[in-house]
């Protein structure tokens, strides 16, 4: 009766110090959640704060590509302008000419 008694007491010891340890398991493993959880948070945080400068960087590009089209366009009358100017110079070149032929002759 008495050994029963201490090898209970033993089996109790150990299954305490099993507890024990399991439970220290137990608590780095929540502190190591909770960590996880921190560093989720913080990356979450950072990815929302990419996109928000994303979104930034995809309407400032939009506005450049506008203002690209707007100087393409200014820049396609530019071109329309000098070629009836040419055109202009030609004709009154032309012009000077016979003027010039009409009256030395």
């Amino acid at each position: 009766m008495v050994e029963d008694t201490v090898r209970w007491s033993e089996d109790t010891i150990r299954w305490s110090e099993d507890t024990v340890r399991w439970s220290e398991d137990t608590v780095r493993w929540s502190e190591d959640t909770v960590r996880w959880l921190e560093d989720t948070v913080r990356w979450s945080e950072d990815t929302v704060r990419w996109l928000e400068d994303t979104v930034r960087w995809l309407e400032d590009t939009v506005r450049c590509s506008e203002d690209t089209v707007r100087w393409s366009e200014d820049t396609v009358r530019c071109s329309e302008d000098t070629v009836r100017w040419s055109e202009d110079t030609v004709r009154w070149s032309e012009d000077t000419v016979r003027c010039w032929d009409y009256c030395t002759s």
